[in-house]
């Protein structure tokens, strides 16, 4: 079976054949030619349980990496997951630079510490997955401003919501003997 090397499939990025350069497994046999939004033969992985633990604590500090035009764009972020299909949940606006950017290269990196022990941290690469456009119900947002701030947000107008699947995840955490990966 042919797959494309997704982790790469952003344009203007290195032709490769039979190459594995996600280090999940993905082993393709064609070369890397077009980007696919949705990638379909992306090798996801399950959350770990600590990455989970912190990211529901509730005030674990994320910092969101995307990429346009080989330029890298970082910006902090407020975190949730989804319990079901195990995605981890991003609150944009529209007019927002990372919202811009997974538009056209759905590869991203998310960094997590949590807020009470820096030694309690998460590196997950992964896949924008979908993206739900919530209109003006700020439910979500709602909810994040009341974990992150203790109050609810004044005007979230309208919200988009970045559903990124993980392909790589990198722990460490008071339970861990020393780093963890999970690829």
């Amino acid at each position: 079976m042919n797959r494309v090397l997704h982790h790469r499939s952003y344009p203007g990025a290195p032709r490769t054949k039979g190459r594995d350069y996600s280090m999940s497994g993905c082993k393709s046999t064609v070369s890397c030619l077009a980007f696919s939004p949705r990638p379909p033969y992306a090798c996801y992985v399950e959350l770990p349980i600590q990455v989970r633990r912190l990211v529901e604590a509730g005030t674990a500090i994320g910092h969101f990496a995307t990429c346009h035009q080989d330029i890298p764009y970082v910006t902090p972020v407020w975190l949730d997951i989804d319990a079901n299909t195990d995605h981890i949940l991003i609150d944009v606006k529209p007019n927002a630079v990372k919202l811009r950017n997974v538009r056209s290269n759905p590869n991203v990196c998310l960094s997590i510490v949590s807020a009470h022990n820096s030694s309690m941290w998460a590196v997950i690469r992964g896949v924008v997955d979908d993206i739900d456009e919530l209109g003006l119900d700020a439910s979500h947002v709602q909810m994040l401003a009341e974990r992150y701030l203790g109050r609810p947000k004044r005007t979230p107008g309208m919200r988009y919501i970045l559903r990124i699947k993980a392909t790589r995840v990198r722990w460490w955490g008071e339970e861990s003997d020393g780093a963890n990966e999970k690829c």
